[in-house]
């Protein structure tokens, strides 16, 4: 089926400032501009093994600057195959787009398609969106663009909680994206290892969380950043793991388990993270 047209207007929150190479674009001109540019990667998933892709084909994004209104940006056109971008790759989505400067206050991502591909499917199926064919978060953010600044954004997306099933048993979906939008350059990674004891058969589950009240302890009041699964490379050695694009700033547990045990979690506090830099946790 095809999925009508739908704007995905997305209000993010956890920015990070930082400047990158130039940009110019489709947006505002003269002195009083900026540049912008925006990436988009993805988590290894936690999906039902039979999704091995998921499709989204844009067609603009809108940025709303307290400076100049709504300005458009170009982007990369062809379909983006999302599972394509974990284990900290990233494609080009806005390559340079030159915007009126002031605070960037919100996004908005216009979809023309979004499709599942399924293994053993010759077509894809297509990902439903709801009536009103607009998806929103509910965060804000603001991010300075001054005049002649250069900044670089990555959208880091998170499928695992971004498809809904919304019908029987894998036979309907619904795009109801998470997304972490952060400074391409400035974000952290956190890495470690899985000891083989630790798995369920072949696939182990990490749980990132942000400790949003600092006190350690994993509870309903705090945010869930990404799960990713990871596979057993070894028997006898630990299986290695990183969750790419988090906030140096915030502070995270990380739950690492087997499909139906308990976690092991591990805090990592912002004193130990550096923008652009990997923290290591060791083996769980």
């Amino acid at each position: 089926m095809n999925m009508k047209k739908g704007v995905f207007c997305a209000i993010f929150s956890g920015i990070i400032l930082m400047l990158l190479w130039g940009c110019g674009g489709s947006g505002g001109s003269g002195a009083d501009t900026g540049t912008l540019s925006i990436d988009i990667a993805d988590a290894k998933p936690l999906l039902p093994d039979d999704i091995t892709g998921l499709e989204i084909q844009f067609s603009k994004v809108r940025v709303h600057t307290s400076g100049g209104g709504w300005e458009d940006c170009d982007v990369i056109t062809d379909p983006i195959d999302l599972l394509q971008l974990h284990s900290g790759k990233s494609a080009a989505l806005v390559p340079n787009c030159l915007i009126k400067a002031g605070k960037i206050t919100q996004l908005r991502f216009e979809i023309d398609n979004a499709r599942i591909v399924k293994s053993g499917v010759v077509e894809a199926m297509d990902l439903d969106v709801p009536p009103s064919g607009t998806l929103k978060t509910d965060k804000n953010f603001t991010v300075d663009m001054g005049e002649g600044a250069f900044v670089a954004l990555t959208a880091h997306f998170d499928p695992t909680r971004s498809i809904v099933v919304t019908g029987p048993p894998n036979s309907s979906y619904r795009l109801k994206p998470v997304i972490h939008l952060l400074h391409t350059h400035k974000a952290a990674t956190i890495c470690g290892g899985i000891n083989p004891e630790t798995f369920s058969d072949s696939r182990a589950i990490v749980t990132v969380i942000v400790d949003k009240d600092e006190n350690w302890i994993s509870d309903d009041s705090e945010e869930l950043y990404a799960q990713i699964a990871v596979e057993k490379d070894s028997d006898d050695d630990p299986t290695n793991f990183c969750t790419y694009w988090v906030d140096p700033k915030q502070q995270y547990i990380i739950e690492v388990r087997e499909v139906e045990d308990e976690p092991s979690p591990v805090v990592v506090s912002p004193d130990l993270l550096s923008a652009g830099q990997t923290y290591n946790v060791g083996n769980l």
